[in-house]
């Protein structure tokens, strides 16, 4: 399954604006270069434990990474947008876990 374009224009500008080359990408978040390869030609879409490690590695909130995947664009001026944001960088890692396998179950269907 291709990916959303929209993820792979998010991804490309990141990381140009960053400087960062795949390699460099691949070690800032923890994954292999094939898999940052796969992800930037819209081979591979990234499951929600490697939404995680893209953010970290391109030093962006997971939140948002997880909107360009998903192909929305988040209000970050909304109330409840910036609600949802807090409160899940406010849990323990059991329950963040807990989150990312039901996205993960959503972004299968």
């Amino acid at each position: 399954m291709l990916m959303n374009t929209k993820f792979v224009g998010y991804l490309e500008k990141n990381m140009a604006d960053l400087g960062l080359s795949v390699p460099e990408l691949a070690r800032r978040s923890g994954l292999d270069n094939g898999q940052i390869y796969r992800f930037v030609s819209g081979e591979r879409q990234p499951t929600p434990e490697t939404i995680v490690k893209l953010a970290r590695g391109l030093r962006k909130p997971a939140t948002e990474v997880f909107c360009a995947v998903v192909g929305i664009t988040p209000v970050t001026k909304d109330p409840q947008y910036i609600n949802l944001q807090g409160i899940y960088e406010s849990l323990d890692e059991k329950d963040r876990q807990t989150i990312l396998d039901i996205a993960d179950f959503l972004l299968s269907k």
